[in-house]
């Protein structure tokens, strides 16, 4: 079989001399060529951080802590222009940039949402056997609802209302980062809260994500390079996943040229392409849908079925720069997107297609679900740990990740836009909890032609069918949707 990336991770002379240090300054430039490829302008801030950490392996967690610290500085992970948008109407930026000045602003936001963690961690170790410590991230997440209540309907000052939505847009991205140290209170060999931060958004995270890439501490100290033949190989093994990366980079380029614009774009370059698909965009088959005048039934499958993939491609380039990185830090994280049109069941492409939101999912609320209710009868409890998971979790992350949505409509508002993800949410965690049961004890034959083809396009059409209600535009009723779903099929 042809690899279009050598396993340079299992080439004994390349893994010697990545242990040295002329070998590690080199793994360090091919891949921030790789970060450079990808239009990364933080290339030369990120190599530095983690040439670093190559040289001084044994400093390590101190200095993803300065690290992380130095990109909170630099490239803030925060929305920002919500916020000032928000004191603009209010009546009050002016006021903010004379006294204290947006960026000294910021950092007292981040400082005041930072010191919030360290707080709430501090209670729930000292108090963890007593209600309601002994259940933290209930607690956090029934807290923070209740300072998105007071900021939507409690009548404050414009600047305190500005000052108290900053805080919470901030807190909420550290919401699941939190929630991770929460969980990794009974380990015994747990580091103190202030090593931790270097887990909060991480450097190599580098976007406005809330999902903790990879996971928490506890997952971090499992998959840390142990010794110099460990971070060898794991650092090649990035700069083969940086560079796989680029390729899918450019079929993803050659993918929109074909679908949409009839040119390859790459880089600086473009070039036409002898013929293109002309595929209509999906928001442009939704909108004639909802004007009462839908697109033929293959213009509507094509639309979607276009969007479909380039969102696969688009998840998977990101995911594996942010994991490349993980692992030039030393750090052995699995992927985030791993073959998902391989997935033989609707359960298996969940766990393929976003790992570490999959895992967040599971680690918060498929496990306390499994472990606290029906126990006696397994496959409800299945079903229903699963619901609460990539249901109500599902919906939960989501609406906690779209502050703009609260800021701009207020807390009920925001949850009556959200319906639509709502019936995403419950149609998806009832499919994948029929999956699993229904594949239990199913026997997988990896080579039979219902596995290797058959079984993965039906599940990638569930999938595809089934992303149209997980359509960003909170403003339409979920009515429109499944009209949309129907102009599918041929004749209506």
């Amino acid at each position: 079989m042809i690899r279009l990336i050598p396993p340079i991770d299992q080439y004994e002379k390349v893994v010697a001399f990545a242990q040295t240090v002329a070998g590690r300054i080199v793994l360090i430039a091919v891949f921030a060529g790789g970060l450079a490829l990808h239009g990364r302008g933080w290339w030369a801030e990120a190599s530095v951080i983690l040439l670093a950490m190559s040289l001084l392996p044994d400093y390590r967690r101190q200095l993803l802590l300065i690290g992380t610290l130095y990109w909170l500085w630099q490239h803030t992970p925060f929305n920002w222009l919500l916020i000032t948008r928000l004191a603009r109407e209010q009546g009050v930026a002016a006021g903010i940039n004379e006294s204290l000045g947006w960026p000294m602003f910021h950092a007292l936001v981040i400082a005041a949402a930072l010191l919030a963690c360290g707080i709430f961690y501090a209670l729930a170790v000292r108090f963890r056997d007593r209600a309601p410590m002994n259940r933290p991230l209930r607690t956090l997440l029934l807290g923070y609802f209740v300072l998105l209540a007071v900021a939507s309907w409690l009548p404050m000052p414009a600047l305190a209302e500005v000052a108290l939505w900053a805080f919470l847009v901030v807190l909420g991205r550290y919401i699941w980062f939190l929630a991770y140290s929460l969980l990794d209170i009974p380990s015994k060999d747990r580091a103190p809260f202030w090593l931790q931060l270097g887990h909060y958004h991480p450097f190599w995270m580098s976007s406005m994500t809330a999902v903790p890439f990879p996971k928490g501490a506890a997952y971090l100290r499992k998959i840390e390079a142990k010794d110099a033949v460990e971070l060898a190989v794991t650092q090649l093994k990035g700069i083969k996943l940086i560079y796989w990366a680029v390729l899918l980079m450019l079929f993803q380029g050659l993918c929109q040229g074909l679908l949409y614009t009839g040119s390859f774009r790459a880089w600086d370059g473009s070039w036409a392409l002898p013929l293109f698909v002309d595929a209509p965009r999906f928001g442009e088959v939704l909108t004639a849908s909802v004007a009462g005048t839908p697109a033929p039934w293959h213009q509507n499958w094509l639309a979607l079925i276009a969007r479909f993939l380039m969102e696969i491609l688009n998840l998977a380039i990101w995911g594996h720069v942010i994991i490349a990185g993980c692992r030039m830090a030393g750090f052995r994280a699995l992927r985030n997107t791993c073959r998902p049109l391989r997935s033989a069941t609707i359960a298996e492409f969940w766990n393929r297609y976003y790992y570490y939101f999959k895992e967040l999912l599971v680690d918060f609320f498929f496990y306390p679900a499994f472990m606290r209710y029906f126990k006696r009868s397994p496959r409800v409890r299945l079903v229903f740990a699963t619901m609460a998971a990539a249901g109500f979790g599902n919906v939960l992350y989501h609406f906690l990740r779209d502050s703009s949505y609260i800021v701009r409509l207020g807390l009920w508002e925001a949850l009556w836009a959200f319906k639509v993800y709502f019936v995403y949410g419950a149609l998806l965690g009832v499919a994948i909890g029929l999956s699993q049961l229904r594949n239990r004890k199913r026997h997988k034959d990896r080579g039979s032609l219902r596995t290797r083809i058959l079984a993965p396009l039906a599940v990638l059409s569930f999938y595809c069918v089934l992303s149209i209600f997980d359509d960003p535009d909170r403003s339409l009723p979920a009515v429109e949707y499944f009209r949309f779903a129907l102009h599918l099929l041929p004749g209506l």
